[in-house]
């Protein structure tokens, strides 16, 4: 169901739509260090697809619909030989390699929609002149419960609610990394998911 509505969205912001249908509400939410491998040995009935990422630029083809190598973002941290400066995921010219990339939440606004993103990584940045509607920027072990209220919240404004919310959570990928990927606190931080 959660696809078909994301399909939905995506068919009215690529197919020449004039304008979207705001009363369908779509969030994505990436949940760092899931690659879908873990899916097998933590099953949980809430998550049933994953898309298999293993850093930030990766989320940025989830928003744009383009390959890396087609957005311009390809790692955390390059080397712009134009700039003549390292670039990390902190400048916004990292996204801004292709000029010609729309992420979904600019469409978005460009159609009329409202859109939100949680410490989404390229979505404080301006493309084509817009930006979203609501942003929260990163916070290192942010309480997930916090950003399902923050995105609850824009989603259901009383003036201007949101239709499109990216949400990203760095767990359970902090856990992974200190307690290793069997541990019981990484099972935890997934149950908490």
């Amino acid at each position: 169901m959660h696809t078909l509505v994301l399909a939905s969205l995506v068919v009215q912001l690529m197919g020449g739509v004039k304008s979207v249908d705001v009363r369908r509400q779509v969030v994505v939410v990436s949940l760092d260090g899931f690659p879908k491998e873990q899916l097998s040995k933590h099953p949980l009935e809430h998550l049933t697809r994953v898309y298999a990422h293993g850093s930030q630029p990766r989320r940025f083809i989830v928003a744009t619909g383009m390959y890396q190598e087609s957005h311009g973002v390809v790692g955390n941290t390059v080397f712009d030989k134009a700039l003549n400066r390292t670039l990390t995921i902190k400048d916004s010219e990292l996204f801004t390699q292709n000029p010609g990339v729309m992420p979904l939440w600019t469409l978005n606004e460009q159609l009329g929609g409202s859109s939100g993103c949680i410490m989404w990584p390229g979505c404080d940045v301006t493309f084509h002149g817009r930006n979203v509607t609501y942003w929260e920027p990163y916070q290192h072990n942010a309480s997930l419960s916090n950003s399902v209220d923050l995105a609850v919240k824009w989603l259901t404004h009383d003036m201007v609610p949101a239709n499109l919310i990216f949400l990203y959570h760095d767990q359970p990928d902090m856990a992974g990394h200190v307690y290793g990927p069997d541990s019981s606190y990484y099972r935890d931080m997934l149950k908490k998911a």
